[in-house]
């Protein structure tokens, strides 16, 4: 047997054959030995069968893909090329186990220069991969954490020039952040609910991104242990967004968990938030649900007012 078909192929065609064999009462013939010929072919099909669908051996390919291009001045055939692997790639990532194989067949030493690309479709393709890599794997995000990956992915949320980057950059810290400890500490120690309101402050009209960073803040404020300054951070990103956006509703149920005093608010222009909790009440179609965390806060905030 070849060496890169792994036993187990030859164990599983063996009771395949032998299965078919059975239930074929018509075509039943003796076992035989196979001639020097035919064993060639089936050796030669076997191991372009694993080839073809063996994922890590798929995922080694693409890699090697990547490999030959040059991130930082690629050429237009050269993105067509690396897209079309990391594409891939995050389509092999789906399963977790094939995941963890991405860093064992060296993949992870390829994100860094991809999100750092001059190319956008680079960028985007990389932060996508590295979110559908730690979706629920705690090994892939610890080696994600491990590469100081987190820092390079807000910064990118702010800071690129691309609006799809930044809102799959997002995506990337979402995968990576929520329901982990660490990644969860390491966020909060890179201000990263400072990062996510200001990813809405620059880029207002990038709805996708408002709605999602809206979505994510109200889920991290919720883990947090700590709360302190947690308030402040969800009112700043309220009063950046319209009072009928779809994302308000997010923050002002966490918002309303969180906020149980006036002085709970230190840097928050409380007036302001009043404003615009009043104007969202008044909204026709808000919901008996939706009014409810509106009406709490007005009235712990009121109450230092009146």
């Amino acid at each position: 047997m070849p060496n890169d078909v792994p036993d187990s192929y030859w164990k599983a065609l063996m009771h395949f054959a032998q299965q078919v064999g059975a239930e074929d009462e018509v075509n039943r013939s003796p076992a035989r030995l196979m001639n020097p010929e035919d064993q060639q072919w089936l050796q030669e099909a076997m191991s372009q069968l694993i080839k073809d669908t063996d994922p890590v051996l798929r995922m080694k390919k693409e890699l090697e893909k990547l490999s030959k291009i040059d991130f930082y001045s690629p050429t237009e055939e050269e993105i067509d090329r690396g897209m079309e692997a990391l594409s891939m790639i995050e389509e092999l990532a789906c399963d977790v186990d094939v995941a963890c194989d991405f860093f064992k067949v060296g993949g992870l030493r390829m994100l860094a220069p991809l999100i750092a690309s001059p190319a956008a479709p680079f960028r985007t393709q990389a932060a996508a991969v590295v979110g559908q890599l730690c979706q629920n794997n705690p090994d892939a995000q610890t080696q994600i954490l491990d590469a100081k990956m987190l820092p390079l992915l807000l910064e990118s949320v702010v800071n690129d020039a691309d609006g799809e980057v930044k809102a799959k950059a997002l995506y990337g810290v979402s995968c990576l952040v929520r329901g982990n400890e660490r990644a969860s500490a390491e966020f909060r120690g890179l201000n990263g609910f400072d990062y996510l309101v200001r990813a809405v402050q620059c880029d207002p009209d990038n709805q996708r991104l408002v709605t999602k960073s809206a979505f994510l803040t109200a889920q991290l404020a919720r883990q947090e242990e700590n709360k302190a300054g947690i308030a402040d951070h969800l009112a700043a990103l309220l009063l950046l967004l319209p009072s009928d956006h779809q994302g308000s509703e997010h923050v002002i149920d966490a918002l309303a968990e969180i906020l149980t005093h006036p002085s709970d608010l230190t840097s928050t222009d409380q007036l302001a938030l009043i404003n615009f909790l009043e104007e969202r009440i008044k909204l026709t179609d808000l919901h008996e649900d939706e009014k409810r965390p509106v009406e709490k806060l007005l009235k712990i905030l009121n109450a230092d007012h009146e």
